[in-house]
């Protein structure tokens, strides 16, 4: 991936107008989202039978071991928060066509990263941006109170299914661990309450720094969640509704390029015998920086141990 990035930038081959935030304005991030695609719906469409039968068993009230609640809870809940999501966008303004691409973004970066992290325990190996899927299908047709909608909503929308601060990722190891442990009444209860008294504490503390001590202080030296993080996407979003542009094909061939070659990946994974490149780590390839040091050190006493 470095190799490439470093290529790729001699070659001035680098978008020439900026996203939201997210997938960032590199080639290699870009396959990264189109590799993620392919790595979803690849897993969605070899799991059709056993998801055929779950969704079955919500419609007769049969009950499934396997499951964590029961299928027609399950379904339940999911139908219900699909459509509060699209209710809210909606209601932010986001409308139209707009909204199918920001949903499928979502529902791929929410299955995506909990399976990357339930087969490789990698926090962060790849996502799919929804604000900038959104963007690289135009922005012409995204009414300024759209881009409203996606800046107002970054605060939950970033991220949620792709790294280890994530909700899918907290919730996946949650499951795990109470697989193997039985846990003591009021268990749950006291989690909420710690959530509680330190997202409290957190608020007020910052609250407190702010206003005795001076809030410019946050962003004094550089500091990327008080300074830039909370801007940038209002940066962005002016940007886009100053300047409306329209499909980004560059991008979507750069996205084809990554489920082209994740497609290969699992291809030779399931085909190859002896195949030893394992499909999450072109996802973990964008973030290589992270994780190859950690990764390498791991594989070396693993290999030595056994």
């Amino acid at each position: 991936a470095a190799f490439e990035a470093y290529g790729i930038g001699l070659a001035g081959l680098t978008p020439q107008h900026g996203d939201l935030f997210g997938m960032g304005n590199t080639p290699v991030g870009m396959q990264g989202a189109g590799a993620i695609i392919a790595f979803v719906f690849w897993g969605l469409w070899s799991s059709r039978k056993w998801m055929g039968q779950y969704f079955r068993s919500a419609f007769t009230g049969e009950n499934r071991d396997a499951s964590w609640l029961s299928p027609r809870l399950t379904v339940v809940m999911l139908g219900i928060g699909l459509v509060a999501i699209v209710a809210w966008m909606a209601a932010l303004g986001l409308r139209g066509p707009a909204i199918i691409p920001f949903m499928i973004a979502k529902v791929v970066s929410y299955i995506g990263g909990s399976r990357i992290l339930a087969e490789s325990a990698l926090g962060n190996g790849g996502g799919l941006d929804p604000v900038d899927f959104v963007v690289v299908f135009g922005t012409k047709w995204v009414a300024p109170a759209g881009f409203v909608a996606l800046a107002v909503s970054y605060c939950w929308i970033s991220d949620l299914g792709s790294n280890a601060s994530s909700l899918t990722a907290r919730t996946l190891q949650g499951e795990k661990l109470n697989t193997f442990s039985t846990f003591p009444g009021g268990t749950l209860f006291l989690v909420l309450l710690a959530v509680a008294v330190a997202t409290a504490c957190a608020m007020y503390g910052t609250a407190y720094t702010a206003y005795n001590h001076g809030a410019n202080n946050f962003g004094a030296v550089g500091v990327w969640d008080y300074q830039w993080h909370t801007r940038v996407m209002y940066d962005r979003t002016s940007e886009c509704a100053r300047t409306p542009v329209g499909v980004d094909f560059p991008r979507l061939g750069w996205m084809g390029l990554g489920m082209a070659l994740m497609g290969g990946l699992i291809f030779l994974r399931n085909n190859v015998g002896g195949w030893f490149l394992h499909p999450v780590g072109f996802l973990a390839g964008g973030s290589a920086k992270d994780v190859v040091f950690n990764a390498s050190l791991v594989w070396m006493i693993k290999t030595a141990t056994l």
